[in-house]
């Protein structure tokens, strides 16, 4: 808010532009307005200035960050913590407000207005040259003949140039346009590059030939494959779109820029903010096999990397075997409705290496489930030494038979997984009685317990009481089910002393004794577990003892306990009404026994310091 001379007051929003850079899967992004976070894959790691963060630059490990007076050059690395370190290893003053900034290899590229610069580490300007316009942006630049390291320059007059670094800037190519350029991207093999105009109309080139493989119009961002420099990510019109070069594509309603694709995810900047979505690989991969383009097909699965292409894999079981069309299914609906598919690989013991990943076996699995050969599919996991992956299947057809053998075949690893699935299946039939049953045969004592208590029919405390003493040991989860149901219900009240006792709750059976006044009950179960009862179960009974009339029983616990100020307030209380009430014998003995009581525990308060001390 700003007051101004005219008597009114001006509201300004404030915002700072998102500034980010990347280098295959490396990737810094500015965060505020001084600090830098770095990442890679699942490391991070921060570094902070004393001023504003003006431009960053990436090339490989090697960070260049602009502030307004100086320059400084990172080398980044990995720690064993999991976290990402960073040294400064050059740094030199600049005060020139500069246009663009672009690190390339060894050296910093800079313009401002037409002028091109070329620095050093350490902060000697090596080149100089002028071009025709206004530079617009820089990125990396393509492959050329010789093999030179280059770079590439956009133009305000449309003018594309990929120049030689060394050693003046000579020009390797010139791509004439008629619109000003906005940002040229690069693909990771540098085969291939992208601009997008002032116009937001997208053109991807190739780079020896410079001829138009795609265009589309109204592009916010675009952004290659780390892995696949065919695969490309766009948002265009509130919708992000996957595309190979040669036309299979997938569209997804999901707002923001892209900034990194890599495995089938892709991180979009939202109003400064970076958020990664998994994308499904299914529709485009559906028009490969529709076309009969394995090759391609392929070349998108087997390039994911080993965790990726596992959890690609998944993300395909989920959906296909969650079509509504599935033949074999018991219950479609059921099927299509299931919240989420788990499948659980165990790296340890499939050993899954990265030849395996690209072998054709592998791709055999991922095509049998796409074209619904289920059989073929588990015949393939179990020749890749999967049965993890060949359970989830017959489990999502329902073919319990088939998934329970085959689980005892892997030394029953997987059974009791195959059995609580079928239950949670059953359950949802309301077919009660098989749910319980296999609930009970993989050990899931406390399922049984919540769904016998969700339905409650015919003796169901009986049940739940059943349940509890046949549990093996002391199971936490099945003791919090059916104390949570029972607490929950209206039930007998022996039914539920019955609960305390087999559950060994001392707390809350000598709560339960208080509240209904079962004063004998109360003492006994004090004096047996008195060390297994907590300070509310304590409280609790020594009111009881005032209510009774033990009014020194009440103040003995009290302090016994600790609680010596609501101990001497209850004795307090106590004499001053046998005083009110002139019982003046009442209330010498009161005072005689509270003096005794109190000079006893405080020998022992005493003792204890004394014993402590020495």
């Amino acid at each position: 808010a700003i007051g101004m001379d005219s008597g009114s007051i001006a509201m300004y929003s404030l915002s700072c532009p998102f500034i980010w850079c990347s280098d295959g899967y490396w990737m810094a992004w500015r965060k505020g307005t001084t600090d830098i976070i770095v990442n890679h894959g699942d490391r991070f790691g921060r570094i902070r200035f004393h001023g504003d963060v003006r431009q960053i630059s990436m090339s490989g490990k090697v960070l260049a960050v602009k502030l307004p007076d100086k320059v400084f050059i990172y080398e980044l690395g990995m720690d064993d913590n999991t976290r990402i370190s960073s040294k400064c290893i050059h740094s030199f003053a600049m005060t020139r407000a500069d246009d663009c900034f672009h690190l390339s290899s060894k050296e910093l590229v800079v313009s401002k207005d037409d002028r091109l610069l070329l620095f050093s580490f350490e902060g000697n300007m090596l080149v100089e040259c002028t071009l025709k316009s206004r530079v617009n942006c820089i990125s990396a630049g393509v492959i050329t003949k010789k093999g030179m390291a280059s770079i590439t320059v956009g133009l305000e007059n449309g003018d594309v140039l990929n120049l030689l670094v060394r050693p003046t800037f000579p020009v390797d190519f010139e791509l004439q346009r008629t619109h000003g350029v906005s940002e040229i991207i690069q693909s990771p093999n540098q085969a291939v590059f992208a601009v997008i105009d002032d116009e937001r109309t997208l053109y991807v080139y190739h780079g020896s030939t410079r001829k138009i493989i795609l265009s589309e119009k109204d592009v916010a961002g675009f952004v290659f494959h780390t892995s696949v420099s065919h695969f490309i990510c766009y948002s265009r019109r509130g919708s992000l779109i996957i595309q190979t070069l040669d036309g299979y594509s997938a569209s997804f309603q999901l707002q923001g820029k892209p900034v990194m694709f890599n495995g089938s995810g892709v991180l979009l900047a939202i109003n400064n903010t970076l958020i990664r979505k998994r994308l499904s690989m299914v529709s485009i991969l559906k028009q490969m096999f529709a076309h009969g383009d394995m090759c391609s097909a392929s070349s998108i699965v087997s390039t994911l990397g080993v965790d990726e292409a596992w959890s690609i894999l998944a993300v395909e079981v989920k959906s296909i075997l969650g079509d509504t069309n599935l033949p074999g299914a018991r219950d479609s609906h059921a099927v299509a409705s299931s919240s989420r598919v788990q499948i659980q690989i165990r790296k340890q013991e499939l050993e899954v290496d990265k030849y395996f990943v690209k072998s054709k076996l592998y791709f055999k699995i991922v095509t049998a489930i796409m074209q619904y050969k289920y059989e073929s599919a588990i015949q393939f996991c179990i020749e890749s030494k999967l049965p993890a992956l060949a359970i989830e299947i017959l489990v999502r057809l329902e073919r319990w038979n088939q998934a329970k053998e085959l689980a005892k075949s892997t030394n029953g690893v997987h059974l009791d997984t195959v059995n609580r699935r079928q239950a949670s299946a059953a359950a949802k039939k309301r077919d009660v009685a098989l749910a319980k049953t296999l609930y009970l045969e993989s050990g899931g004592y406390a399922e049984a317990i919540q769904l016998i208590g969700a339905n409650k029919c015919g003796k169901w405390e009986e049940e739940i009481l059943d349940i509890l003493e046949m549990v093996p040991g002391k199971n936490d989860l099945a003791i919090a089910a059916a104390t949570s149901v029972f607490e929950g219900s209206e039930v007998d009240q022996q039914q539920l002393e019955k609960l305390y006792s087999l559950t060994g709750n001392s707390t809350q059976l000598l709560l339960h004794y208080t509240r209904n006044n079962k004063f004998s009950e109360a003492r006994q179960l004090f004096e047996q577990n008195q060390g297994q009862i907590d300070s509310n179960g304590i409280l609790a009974y020594a009111k009881m003892l005032i209510t009774k009339g033990d009014t020194l029983g009440a103040f003995e616990i009290y302090c016994q306990h600790g609680r010596y100020d609501i101990g001497f307030r209850t004795m307090k209380d106590l004499l001053s009404t046998a005083v009110t009430m002139e019982a003046f014998e009442d209330a010498r003995t009161t005072l005689q026994q509270w003096y005794t009581v109190a000079s006893s525990h405080a020998k022992k308060a005493i003792s204890n310091a004394s014993n402590e001390s020495n």
